[in-house]
């Protein structure tokens, strides 16, 4: 219609124009992939009134939501590339009353209403059978889209409009809806295969790298920044409310591990990972590992070795990512050996009741929470020296609960994806509690000399090299 002359066109759009857009409910491919690459964007940019023409609740939208949930009929490569052009000309992504839009009787909130709609259909193309070989460009297009409209669309809704405005808290329930429905799908529904071809079909792969692109498109082009703050929340507490589910711990590595992308190259990967991730470290810690730790029990055992397994997961990959600095800088060393005690004074009182099983698991729990202690030391912006020397004070030589093979972790602990270098560095400072450890508790101890004689060899051997040495 683009090559035909525009007095032609304008006599007769009237009478084909509604039979052409009620055909977005054929299941057909050839005909939906025509509609999607040249009839929908060229119609509504040269003809905007065609949408008053039909009657769009009626005759139109169920039909596109159809298209949708079928992936455009088998046409994914017409309807998921132009689908950004689509909403541009579309009128029920124009966020305006319906006494504003005289064409489409529609109000904001109907409006809001269709674009949760919208998206929920889009995404549900996942579910195909032939998912696996379009899902880049399904889950590319979800997230192009709603940048779009939250640049073109809902930044000029928002703008003058108190957040306290009823309107706009509609409009900004019904988002938040669409901006964390990808999530809390993959959280829930998320498998990972082991070979990596299969991994790369997975047809939620591609999720935490698309909310990475939606903040750095909205970041990019000046959005407005308390809304995107907003986006950024609304991310963190969708993720925040599901770590207890295996898939929450992934996303959020996932999310970390975008440093090599760029979008990690950039300031902001710090800047929203502080708002995500070290903000989830530390209600993680505060909100659920302390207080599992306080009130441990046999009943919770599983429970909270669970969570210091995700957390030390967790924080190691933020460290070997660069965010160690930031993970750290509300949770201490002093707060980290608080509770490594306070494990050390349940064992002692429950050593009675707890069987074998139950015992190993408490072990592991403190062998977990020194490994997050030796991350956090491993840092130039380590913590205080005397916080330091009481850490290794207590858990190499005070601590009587505590298993040698833990102990021999803090004098030779396991290679790091980031090296030892700063961590050696804060070792060597205490070198005087090092050595009393050695020869106390491993030399002294003949009982333990044969047992543990690499490591002693490994360490002693280290001390004459003067660049491995501890000391």
């Amino acid at each position: 219609m683009s090559n035909v002359p525009r007095d032609i066109s304008e006599a007769h759009v009237a009478q084909i124009a509604p039979e052409i857009l009620e055909m977005v409910s054929e299941d057909n491919q050839i005909i939906q992939n025509t509609l999607w690459k040249a009839v929908f964007f060229t119609l509504g940019k040269e003809f905007p009134e065609v949408w008053s023409m039909i009657n769009l609740k009626k005759n139109f939208n169920q039909g596109l939501m159809t298209c949708l949930k079928n992936s455009g009929y088998g046409a994914n490569f017409g309807l998921y590339p132009n689908l950004v052009k689509f909403t541009s000309v579309f009128p029920l992504f124009q966020l305006v009353d319906f006494k504003d839009d005289k064409n489409n009787k529609f109000s904001v909130k109907d409006r809001a209403k269709f674009l949760t709609q919208f998206y929920q259909h889009l995404f549900a193309g996942l579910k195909n059978d032939n998912a696996s070989y379009f899902h880049k460009d399904l889950t590319g297009a979800y997230f192009e889209t709603l940048a779009f409209f939250l640049l073109k669309r809902f930044a000029p809704f928002a703008k003058g409009l108190s957040p306290e405005d009823e309107n706009y808290q509609f409009v900004w329930s019904q988002l938040q809806m669409v901006i964390e429905l990808p999530l809390i799908d993959y959280i829930s529904k998320y498998e990972k295969f082991d070979s990596k071809v299969q991994n790369q079909r997975n047809v939620r792969s591609t999720i935490p790298e698309r909310y990475c692109g939606l903040v750095k498109a909205l970041s990019e082009r000046d959005f407005d920044g308390k809304v995107l703050d907003g986006v950024i929340a609304i991310i963190f507490d969708a993720l925040s409310d599901r770590m207890h589910e295996k898939n929450g711990l992934r996303f959020a590595k996932a999310f970390v591990k975008q440093r090599s992308t760029e979008f990690g190259e950039s300031e902001l990967f710090k800047n929203v990972n502080e708002k995500i991730n070290v903000k989830l470290v530390e209600k993680m810690f505060d909100m659920e590992l302390t207080k599992q730790i306080k009130e441990i029990g046999r009943k919770t055992l599983d429970a909270t070795l669970s969570k210091c397994l995700n957390f030390q997961k967790l924080v190691v990959c933020m460290a070997k990512q660069g965010l160690g600095d930031s993970c750290f800088r509300s949770i201490s060393i002093e707060k980290l050996l608080a509770l490594i005690k306070d494990l050390d004074q349940t064992e002692e009182r429950a050593a009675k009741m707890l069987d074998e099983k139950d015992m190993a698991k408490l072990h592991q729990i403190k062998e977990h929470l020194v490994i997050i202690s030796l991350t956090s030391l491993n840092r130039e912006a380590a913590d205080s020296t005397e916080a330091c020397s009481a850490f290794f004070e207590y858990v190499l030589i005070e601590s009587k609960t505590i298993k040698q093979d833990v102990k021999k972790l803090v004098i030779l602990p396991q290679n790091s994806p980031i090296g030892l270098a700063n961590y050696y560095k804060c070792l060597r400072q205490h070198s005087k509690i090092v050595s009393q450890y050695i020869t106390k508790d491993l030399i002294e101890n003949t009982t333990e000399i044969e047992q543990n004689w690499q490591a002693i060899n490994t360490v002693l051997s280290q001390a004459l090299d003067k660049e491995l040495t501890h000391f």
